[in-house]
């Protein structure tokens, strides 16, 4: 099995957290109780009967290669990278000059009354961030087919961009939509592991420094939420162990917290709360008793999984049922994916960091991954029109 499937990463990640979150290293943490396990388990279960449908389902489906497209593909993936490389600087300018600034700026500055979340110009920036994130996962793309490092530079400059808005959730986006396109065209092997974990590693101290940045690195702050035989947390280990172990058991036990008194309304309310530009979800969900759909433990930790929204909607078992199905649909793409189709590589990295980011929030649903899986499918209809219209008979040069 590939380590990019999504069934194996999913079971993967949800089972870490699980264990990590009965360890109760922190003060807020509660005791796991037996419906998020059951819930979690059963979506576990459901994603490997998903995969198994979607591989049987697309089973006459041809590779790329067979098909004779990837040297197109490739081409007029380049073509379009540099359009939308122009469209993000564009962006990108105007964002900056609105907000009279970058958010690291604003920080080094001491203004502490703004943050990266007042960057940018409402829903424009949403799809910017859409355009910014296919540009990584194309570059990486072009970088592993043509081991140029003038794509492996652009890849790596594109990466400084969420840390001069100060996002670590960016970041951690384009980490994690690099994982995808590494894991499926490479063998997983142990010199691939390491590779992985030493990014992996860096990654978390960077994420680290980031919060510390943004806390002004008060280590008794940190030292106040950590359980007493935990404390090795902050005494012998780097900020980015804790903060990862934070944000990655709070929103699990928002949802333990819940789960047992929920009340679902059976109607598509918070569902539908990530499907709406930020214009209109502001003046569509104002009422601030129905902000979150479950309780939070700590205000400070307002996510509960990719669960929440689903389950104040349709309760335990309808939460199940609409998880499974977006999962059919994230193994329909990663078939496709696994055979080479450029189009399902660039959709399915998207779709990936939603799996593994499903144990913080619902990313899955959010407009900037369902813009970059437009923007996927969109590209894979051209090539496959100008194809079939002989537009270019032979394939255009990779640059």
């Amino acid at each position: 099995m590939s380590a990019a499937n999504p069934a194996f990463v999913y079971g993967l990640v949800w089972t870490i957290i699980l264990v990590l979150t009965a360890q109760r290293w922190t003060t807020q943490l509660l005791p796991l109780n037996r419906s998020t396990v059951t819930l979690v388990v059963a979506n576990i279960v459901t994603f490997a009967a998903a995969f198994a449908v979607a591989a049987a389902a697309t089973r006459g489906t041809p590779t790329a290669e067979a098909a004779g497209t990837t040297p197109f593909e490739l081409s007029a993936l380049r073509r379009l990278s540099k359009r939308l490389f122009q469209i993000w600087v564009a962006g990108s300018v105007v964002e900056t000059i609105v907000g009279r600034g970058l958010p690291i700026f604003w920080l080094l500055a001491g203004d502490t009354t703004r943050d990266y979340r007042d960057f940018g110009v409402p829903s424009v920036h949403g799809l910017l961030t859409a355009v910014y994130l296919t540009l990584v996962v194309a570059h990486f793309i072009f970088y592993r087919v043509y081991r140029d490092r003038r794509d492996l530079l652009t890849v790596l400059f594109l990466l400084w961009w969420p840390l001069l808005l100060v996002n670590r959730g960016a970041l951690v986006w384009a980490l994690f939509e690099i994982a995808a396109v590494q894991l499926l065209t490479s063998r997983f092997v142990l010199s691939q592991a390491l590779k992985m974990a030493a990014v992996a590693l860096a990654a978390l101290l960077v994420f680290g420094f980031v919060g510390d940045l943004r806390t002004g690195f008060h280590k008794d702050a940190l030292r106040g939420v950590v359980s007493a035989d935990a404390q090795f947390l902050v005494d012998d280990l780097p900020s980015g162990f804790l903060w990862v172990y934070i944000y990655v058991t709070s929103p699990v036990n928002n949802v333990v917290a819940a789960i047992d008194r929920l009340q679902p309304m059976y109607r598509v309310y918070f569902s539908a709360m990530n499907l709406l530009p930020t214009i209109v979800r502001d003046k569509v969900f104002t009422d601030p008793d129905n902000r979150y759909a479950l309780g939070l433990v700590n205000e400070a930790f307002n996510t509960a999984t990719w669960y929440a929204n689903f389950l104040g909607d349709f309760g335990v078992r309808g939460t199940i049922a609409v998880v499974a199905a977006m999962q059919l649909v994230i193994a329909w793409f990663y078939v496709h994916a696994r055979r080479g189709w450029l189009w399902a590589v660039l959709a399915y990295a998207a779709l990936f960091q939603g799996i593994a980011l499903s144990i913080f929030s619902d990313t899955l649903t959010s407009l900037v991954t369902i813009a970059q899986v437009a923007i996927a499918v969109g590209y894979g209809q051209w090539t496959f029109r100008a194809l079939a219209r002989g537009r270019f008979r032979e394939p255009l040069p990779a640059r």
